[in-house]
């Protein structure tokens, strides 16, 4: 049994509206918006991080061509690649050593590296970190130990108290 079907069974379609959003696809939009106020666009962000759009497309795991088509239309963009471009810029206050040498090509394989100087100061920034996090470590034990010290002396003045008594 074969149906044959032409476009007037389909003219009703056009009357439905769509489903309505959903709490969270509402605020990823909000999100979306918020970004787009702060950074102007992905096409700022690329340029204001320094890559070309074959490295972002990289960074992000997506087709050039995608990039090209969201250039295009910004509203096609998934709110995720939103949410990396902005771990992106906060990677980058935090530590411009560390996007310098992923738009050098650490990341991106045999064709193009980073200078062994570049390596070599995010090597010494990593060794840098870890010795303030030892620092901190350190700091946390000795603030520990001496409030258990106040903790102890405490508790025998108050077992004293109670003996007095």
């Amino acid at each position: 049994m074969e149906f044959e079907l032409d476009r007037h069974d389909f003219k009703d379609l056009k009357n439905i509206s769509p489903r309505p959003k959903t709490a969270l696809r509402l605020k990823y939009e909000a999100e979306v918006r918020a970004f787009k106020n702060r950074y102007f666009g992905i096409e700022n962000v690329r340029k204001t991080l320094g890559f070309s759009q074959r490295k972002m497309c990289q960074l992000l795991l997506v087709d050039p061509s995608a990039w090209s088509r969201w250039l295009k239309d910004e509203s096609k963009i998934p709110p995720h690649i939103y949410r990396a471009l902005e771990w992106l810029i906060l990677a980058q206050e935090k530590n411009p050593d560390l996007i310098r040498v992923m738009g050098a090509g650490l990341m991106s394989g045999p064709r193009g590296s980073a200078s062994e100087t570049e390596v070599l100061a995010l090597k010494e920034r990593i060794q840098q970190l870890e010795g303030e996090m030892e620092q901190i470590k350190t700091k946390n034990l000795a603030s520990t130990a001496k409030f258990m010290v106040f903790l102890i002396g405490l508790f025998a003045l108050a077992l004293l108290v109670i003996l007095i008594r």
